[in-house]
């Protein structure tokens, strides 16, 4: 279990193989969130794995199955979960032996699954589809299904609302909470969200135990990570590491140019300079740091980049994924650009840091989702920790 391994761009989602279950009554759908769903044959492993806080409640007595969820209590009619961008080979599908997707489908008592994969992988929709229709052909998903589902490429949709609302065939927008989505989600049903990652390393503890998987990483940030490194790297791509590696060995491990900033988590996430290259990749260390890990991006910028023009990227990116529903995100977007833009032009207000300051509070006390309350994190801290704009 201690690995280091450099992974392709498409073995993110390797762990989707599929093998007959008997047949399932009810539906499950993967997707966009962190949470795995477990049976009470893998509750003993997982639960001692430290991967997930445990949820434990009574399946119908013909599966007499309990649930064990990470962020989710999940009721027991209907159950329903769900998978966002996936990226695999058809071959894989067949070759992995522990199936992840389907532990969730029988503890869940699923009999249906929607993969859903946005618009721009062409390639990823035509490996999956190619996989999906191999397993039907060999009759290795008898009793339970999976559909693709293609998105219009809204970065909204990564909010678990705003994905369901595009499966349905709606425009991709967040819904109001409550309800929540264990009560009423997809179509009105209870729903549990599943990251790929998540399901991957469910794997693992099932096979190896719980104890095993707590053994790699740290107390708080058990088992590995993948973190997806590009910018000034010599080997840009999908590297996998313990919880508890430096930043400085994952920069060394692509063969990163000495930073001017590293860019953590995404256009959602937080720049950190070169003095935090020795900063534990844990959760607990990253947050004590004010950053965060977020979606596992690391981008690095060496000293000849333009960060001001990478935060107007940033800020550009955001004005144009909002979905417009509230006005802070709305409205907040729109004004970051603009002040952002009189910044770099040398034509600020006397306090346009400040004013930049309390409108970045509004969009994360006030927008109705993640993508307004992270979309002037990145700004915020090029500002804090690297200065940028200050004389």
């Amino acid at each position: 279990m201690s690995r280091l391994t450099l992974f392709g761009l498409f073995a993110v989602t390797a762990m989707l193989a599929c093998y007959a279950f008997e047949n399932r009554s009810r539906w499950f759908i993967l997707g966009f969130s962190a949470a795995c769903v477990l049976g009470s044959i893998v509750a003993s492993a997982v639960e001692p794995g430290g991967l997930t806080r445990v949820v434990r409640l009574e399946m119908p007595e013909k599966f007499g199955l309990a649930v064990v969820i990470p962020n989710y209590a999940l009721p027991t009619r209907e159950s329903r979960a769900v998978l966002p961008e996936c990226y695999s080979r058809a071959d894989t599908i067949f070759n992995i032996q522990r199936a992840a997707l389907l532990i969730a489908a029988l503890a869940t008592g699923s009999s249906h699954g929607f993969i859903y994969v946005r618009a721009e992988y062409p390639l990823a929709h035509r490996r999956l589809q190619n996989a999906i229709d191999l397993a039907r052909s060999r009759e290795l998903l008898e009793g339970f299904d999976i559909e693709l589902r293609i998105g219009a490429g809204a970065y909204v949709c990564g909010e678990e609302t705003a994905l369901f609302q595009s499966i349905e065939g709606f425009r991709g927008e967040p819904r109001n909470k409550p309800p929540f989505p264990v009560e009423v989600g997809l179509f009105g049903k209870p729903t549990a969200e599943n990251n790929v990652e998540t399901l991957f390393n469910v794997l693992d503890i099932v096979a190896d135990g719980g104890e095993a998987y707590t053994g790699i990483g740290t107390k708080d940030s058990t088992g590995t990570r993948l973190f997806c490194v590009s910018g000034a790297v010599a080997r840009p791509g999908l590297y996998e590491l313990p919880f508890g590696a430096t930043l400085r060995e994952l920069l060394d491990l692509a063969e990163a140019e000495p930073p001017k900033a590293v860019l953590l988590g995404g256009a959602a996430g937080a720049f950190v300079g070169p003095d935090l290259l020795d900063l534990r990749l844990t959760y607990e260390d990253t947050r004590e740091a004010g950053v965060t890990l977020g979606s596992g991006v690391v981008i690095v910028y060496d000293e000849g980049a333009d960060l001001v023009g990478a935060l107007l990227r940033i800020a550009e990116f955001f004005r144009d994924e909002s979905c417009g529903q509230c006005v802070p995100c709305r409205v907040g977007t729109v004004r970051q650009e603009e002040a952002l833009h009189r910044l770099a032009a040398g034509r600020a207000h006397e306090d346009e840091l400040q004013t930049l300051a309390e409108l970045a509070q509004v969009m994360r006390d006030a927008s109705i989702c993640g993508l307004g309350q992270t979309a002037a994190s990145a700004v915020m801290s090029a500002i804090g920790n690297l200065k940028v704009f200050t004389p």
